[in-house]
């Protein structure tokens, strides 16, 4: 009898164990889930005056286990209150035994299911009996039928009547195996059939969520789900059985993890922009799902000249890099997120322009820089918010020793520097700004070399000789080595000829005469062997004298001048000199006198000689005839029958008195060496002392 009723306590307890779990789904669940945070729920079940009562917390397990493995979790159910089936008086004989084994501190923990345990047994040995009269009664009544642990249905008299049915079998563990997207914002998660299972519960933990799980349920082996994109999720599934006596869950498969690709991004705007004096700072409205803002910066408004990307981590404001005065550069963004491999990226916002003011002085560069003798011209171009400009001038490309200057216009001209030295050349816009002085930055170097200055050419002439006389004088003095003079018959200076020289004058041989010749000079220095040139002078020109033709001496001609009557004119027209001739003895006081006596004195054999002398005193009619150059005066004779004669001075000396000059040794040398000719002569004081004598050769091609 003791046998029988603890089989039928065990099996209630079995009974009770099974209907103490599925708590967690009310009978009216339903497809779309239930927040496993507000299942919490108490049920009791009276059978043979025993009450169980089961609570369950938000994971669906059993409050009474905590740090270690409680003993009686496979003889206990989980609330407590009944014993479960199919366990032996063995089991909990050794169940009882290890929780005696644990630990004091153990011990207090799974003290209330150790009570529980001989609580149960010694109810159970106390109504055993009075279950096996039940029993008999039973069997008188409805004899050929089954126990009562097979579902027979009791009737006892004047007592009500429990029928009782076979827990369910526990099904087979399952999983998670497979997870898609059927459309967007939707998920089918698939797992295994479960043996012996009626249903299927999912849970979804989502990972932003705190770990907050929601449990769906379904009749099959698959549901569909809702997910928002962007959304990543824990899922774990387990199947159950049950039918009228309760419900049996297997255990929760292993969690797996999925991500809700995004598929698109919204557009963000700038909601907010701040410009500070070397920066902008930018706010973006929030995009759901975006992991931040990608922000683009541009130096032209089609942003084909990126300036730099850059990404925000979870962030909707932005400050940019430093911007340089006076620039201009553009911004926009747009959401992104990150992906296996691109991040997904929204619409570019609209752009945003942030100008810079310049305070600094933009950077100007030279234009110009010449340098003449000892100075130097330098020319730039305007610097932007510039006022005034700083120049230096230095002997070397790092700018050690310099000569600085300070100016408001874009020009400069630099005085003392050196002929043929190099010297670097830089120059920098400044801007000052009460109490600040703003520098640009420098310009361009530029070397150069001071060249000579420029010639001035003094003198230019020619003579009869093919020859031509020039003369020169630098402008400014220098460090001058030579010249050199460049001539040529072509005023461009085709085919010309240079001289290279020391001295500031030179001749010039061996021209062409009646040739016209152009003429420029320069100077030069050597520096380091080499020589630097300055520039050429103007150009002056001259025209080469055409040769003198000599006078010829007419010979054994009719005595020409021996025809001379009174009244003939000897004209001589560089003289001033015109006046009338008369033969010896006749004519006018203060006239000239043609004085034949001595004529004929010398004459040699086959020539005429001189024929005439023509003399007045003290220069009554020859006035300025000691100004007659030899090789150059001409003169004229016109006798009275209007016949003339050309005559070139050939020969001028000066004399003490007529008696020794003329009639011993001057007159004598003259006739001996020109013939066919006439004497003049005059005297400058009493006497006929220091006198002028000249004479005169006949001109033929006349």
């Amino acid at each position: 009898m003791k046998n029988r009723a603890l089989a039928i306590v065990l099996s209630v307890a079995t009974l009770i164990s099974s209907v103490a779990v599925p708590v967690v789904a009310d009978d009216n669940i339903n497809m779309t889930g239930v927040d496993r945070t507000d299942i919490k729920e108490e049920k009791s079940l009276v059978i043979n005056g025993f009450s169980t009562t089961n609570t369950v917390n938000e994971q669906g397990t059993d409050t009474s286990a905590t740090t270690s493995q409680n003993p009686f979790s496979g003889v206990l159910s989980i609330d407590n209150q009944g014993i479960l089936d199919e366990i032996t008086e063995e089991e909990i004989n050794k169940a009882i035994e290890t929780y005696n084994s644990l630990p004091e501190k153990d011990k207090a923990l799974y003290k209330d299911a150790y009570d529980a345990v001989i609580r149960l047994t010694q109810q159970a040995a106390v109504s055993s009996e009075e279950q096996n009269n039940t029993n008999n009664n039973v069997n008188e009544n409805n004899k050929g039928q089954e126990n009562l642990v097979e579902g027979v249905e009791l009737e006892n008299k004047g007592t009500d009547i429990l029928v009782l049915e076979k827990a369910p079998a526990k099904p087979s563990k399952t999983s998670v195996n497979k997870i898609t997207v059927t459309q967007k914002g939707k998920i089918l998660i698939e797992a295994p059939k479960s043996e012996k299972a009626v249903g299927y519960e999912f849970e979804l933990t989502n990972t932003k969520k705190d770990g907050v799980g929601t449990v769906y349920t379904s009749d099959t082996n698959k549901i569909e789900i809702e997910l928002e994109e962007g959304s990543s999720v824990h899922v774990r599934v387990r199947s159950f059985n049950q039918n009228g006596a309760g419900t049996v869950y297997a255990a929760w498969s292993m969690p797996r993890y999925y991500y809700m690709k995004v598929s698109s991004l919204d557009k963000t705007h700038i909601t907010a922009s701040e410009y500070k004096n070397n920066y902008a700072s930018l706010t973006f409205s929030e995009v759901k799902n975006a992991d931040g803002i990608e922000v683009q910066a541009a130096a032209d408004r089609d942003f084909k000249n990126i300036k730099y990307t850059e990404r925000t981590n979870n962030d909707y404001s932005y400050r940019t890099h430093e911007v340089e005065e006076g620039e201009t550069i553009y911004l926009r963004g747009r959401a992104y997120k990150w992906g296996s491999q691109d991040a997904l990226t929204s619409e570019w916002s609209d752009v945003v322009t942030y100008v810079r003011e310049r305070k600094v002085p933009g950077k100007t560069s030279l234009t110009s820089v010449k340098g003449n003798g000892n100075r130097i011209n330098v020319v730039w171009a305007k610097a932007e918010n510039s006022n005034s400009y700083d120049v230096e001038i230095a002997e070397d490309k790092h700018f050690q020793k310099i000569i600085a200057s300070t100016t408001t216009e874009a020009n400069h001209w630099e005085n003392v520097l050196e002929t043929g030295k190099k010297y670097c050349v830089r120059v920098r816009g400044t801007r000052y700004d009460w109490p600040n002085l703003y520098y640009g930055e420098w310009s361009n170097v530029k070397n150069l070399t001071i060249n000579p200055s420029a010639v001035n050419i003094t003198y230019l002439k020619s003579n009869d000789k093919g020859q031509a006389t020039i003369k020169y004088k630098p402008l400014k003095s220098t460090n001058t080595s030579g010249y050199q003079i460049q001539y040529s018959t072509k005023k461009n200076f085709d085919n010309s000829k240079i001289k290279t020289l020391a001295k500031k004058k030179m001749t010039i041989k061996k021209l062409k005469r009646g040739k016209k010749y152009y003429f420029k000079v320069r100077q030069y220095t050597v520096i380091e062997g080499k020589k630097v040139y300055g520039v050429w002078s103007q150009v002056k020109s001259v025209k080469v004298k055409k040769k003198t033709p000599k006078a010829k001496i007419r010979r054994k001609t009719n005595d020409w001048l021996g025809k001379v009557s009174n009244g003939s004119v000897i004209y001589i027209p560089g003289l001033g000199i015109k006046t009338k001739a008369y033969k010896e003895g006749s004519g006018v006081d203060g006239q000239v006198i043609v004085d034949r006596r001595g004529s004929c004195l010398y004459a040699k054999p086959g020539y005429y000689t001189a024929c005439a002398w023509f003399a007045d005193h003290c220069d009554q009619g020859f006035s300025g005839l000691y100004r007659a150059v030899p090789g150059k005066t001409i003169a004229y004779i016109i006798r009275q029958d209007g016949k003339r004669k050309k005559f070139i001075c050939k020969k001028r000396f000066w004399g003490h008195n007529t008696g020794d000059d003329l009639t011993t040794w001057g007159y004598k040398s003259i006739v001996n060496a020109n013939n066919g000719g006439f004497g003049a002569y005059t005297c400058n004081g009493p006497n006929w002392h220091n006198i002028t004598i000249t004479y005169w050769q006949p001109v033929l091609d006349l």
